[in-house]
């Protein structure tokens, strides 16, 4: 006999087999006692929650000759055995993302007439329904709204929200729910335990975490895991070159790195994964839910049972970001996610994985007190780093030199010092230092959000620096102000600006009618001398020199880490 795929050799052959889907099998058990069973059911949720499964169940429990106490079928009697076995001429599947015409509908409007051969109900069961074109739903309707007495629909969807609403209001809708991960690990164990194989604990742990719910992708990673391992022993080092990811010490170790600012510890760890034949973008995934786990451990220790952790893996977590700020994780997570589709297309998934491991070791070191880009360990990388803060300092020192030129000359001087760029995360950053990167921040908004970006047209947009850490935007035009000031578009700015420049600074949005009135303002000085001119030229020239030593220290410090 042919080998039989895990997945469907367990497919459930009772109501009670269903594994997390409760609220569905008792509401149809409910409804087979009482006789209740109507002409439409609409099954939603994700894949391999069971959906394709408790139609077929259901079709057996309305055509069973013998139903058992509770709605069962009894899979003995020839309509069971039938259905079973797919040989039963009543029971019809229809996949809809193959048969989505107005054609294939009207062949099934003309079918739907003629009654049963041998079972009780006709019943039809159309897979992926949201597939179908929109005048094959209309051909549909009427059937769907008034079908024979002997007639049962189900449709199965994983996309309710492309499902028409007249549609929708003539079925009863269930939907499936993923599938927790200690209920897929307690039905794994049972699968093992019944095929003879045995497997480590934290390799079934990482089987259940990649199913992310759906029970027959766990069930084909087990299968798999299975023909991977020797003597049917399933070991999490093998499943973890199975799946091309990192294991929860790896992620442990990168995160600890990050959050202390050892960067040579998490290069190392990077370069020993991938030296394993990980995935870049499957580590990358992977630890992107590893700090979401770390997040909700870091709000509130009562989310311990919402991780899918160990309670010593979620102890040691818990230990390494002891001295992160939560909000500071929070966008890093958003900056995951936007990595996560860089890699996509890069071309050295890599460098998008260290690169990434560097911004977490900035942001998330500088929680934990470390100055900057956080110190690293006593050892390798400690002079790029220290060469790229001295450049930093300099570029400070000339532009700020330039804006007392500028001040000399008639322009509003600084209120204050201002403070250096380096990635403090804190009010009181350079302002002058954001006017002179606007072309950067400007480039960043874009990627964060292109309708935030049209409103920041350097032709009708002025930016300028209005203390040490206020940067002011004049509008030329009240709608761009107006709509500049509406929903969450200036914290898009205000990220942009982090991400870039590495400091946080207000923001102050007016008009060129509002900014002429201020008795303050640097338009109303000028006025009748010189035209405004976007601020952020003056003084570049002169800064020049001291960028051009911050990319070449910032180039060194990237050679020097190949190149150990």
């Amino acid at each position: 006999m042919a080998y039989r795929a895990l997945y469907r050799a367990y497919r459930p052959q009772r109501f009670a087999e269903v594994v997390g889907q409760e609220h569905v099998v008792r509401t149809l058990q409910n409804a087979l006692r009482q006789g209740r069973v109507g002409h439409a059911y609409l099954f939603a949720g994700p894949r391999g929650t069971g959906k394709t499964s408790v139609a077929r169940l259901l079709a057996r429990a309305v055509n069973c000759e013998q139903p058992l106490d509770g709605g069962e079928p009894c899979n003995q009697c020839a309509a069971c055995r039938s259905i079973a076995d797919g040989s039963a001429l009543d029971v019809i599947e229809i996949d809809a993302a193959s048969n989505r015409g107005i054609e294939e509908i009207r062949d099934l409007r003309e079918k739907v007439r003629y009654a049963p051969g041998r079972c009780r109900y006709k019943v039809y069961i159309i897979d992926e329904v949201h597939m179908l074109t929109e005048h094959a739903f209309n051909a549909l309707l009427k059937t769907l709204e008034e079908p024979p007495a002997n007639v049962v629909f189900i449709l199965a969807t994983t996309d309710p929200q492309k499902v028409p609403a007249t549609i929708l209001s003539r079925c009863q809708r269930f939907d499936f729910h993923r599938v927790p991960d200690a209920r897929i690990i307690a039905h794994l164990e049972q699968v093992c335990a019944a095929e003879g194989l045995t497997a480590e604990p934290e390799a079934l742990q990482v089987i259940a975490r990649h199913a992310r719910g759906g029970l027959r992708d766990a069930l084909s990673l087990l299968d798999q895991a299975a023909a991977m391992a020797s003597e049917g022993a399933i070991a999490l080092d093998d499943l973890l070159a199975l799946l091309g990811t990192a294991g929860e010490e790896s992620l442990l170790a990168l995160t600890r790195a990050a959050a202390g600012g050892d960067l040579a510890a998490g290069l190392a760890v990077i370069d020993q994964v991938l030296a394993q034949g990980r995935d870049p973008r499957q580590i990358l995934r992977d630890w992107q839910e590893y700090l979401r786990h770390a997040l909700l451990l870091r709000l509130d220790a009562g989310l311990e049972n919402a991780v899918a952790l160990s309670g010593r893996q979620a102890e040691e977590l818990r230990r390494a970001c002891a001295g992160v700020d939560p909000e500071r994780l929070l966008d890093f997570l958003d900056y995951l996610a936007e990595r996560e589709q860089v890699m996509r297309w890069a071309p050295d998934g890599r460098l998008v994985l260290e690169t990434a491991f560097l911004r977490a070791a900035r942001e998330l070191g500088a929680g934990t007190g470390a100055p900057g880009a956080a110190a690293p360990a006593a050892g390798a990388g400690q002079p790029p780093a220290a060469a790229v803060q001295q450049a930093r300092a300099a570029v400070d020192e000339t532009e700020t030199a330039a804006q007392e030129t500028g001040a000399a000359a008639g322009e509003e001087p600084a209120a204050g010092e201002a403070g250096g760029i380096g990635a403090t995360g804190e009010e009181g950053g350079d302002a002058a230092a954001v006017v002179a990167a606007w072309p950067a921040v400007l480039e960043r908004v874009r990627k964060l959000s292109t309708q935030t970006w049209a409103l920041l047209n350097p032709a009708d947009v002025e930016v300028r620096a209005a203390g040490p850490s206020r940067v002011e935007l004049v509008f030329r035009h009240e709608f761009h102000y107006n709509t500049m000031v509406q929903g969450k578009r200036l914290q898009t700015v205000e990220r942009a600006i982090a991400d870039t420049c590495g400091v946080r600074v207000a923001l102050r949005c007016v008009t060129m009618e509002q900014d002429a009135d201020e008795p303050s303002s640097p338009a109303r000085r000028r006025r009748g001398r010189e035209p405004v001119r976007p601020a952020g030229r003056r003084g570049n020239e002169a800064a020049a020199p001291a960028r051009e030593a911050a990319g070449a220290a910032a180039s060194g410090a990237a050679s020097g880490r190949g190149g150990g």
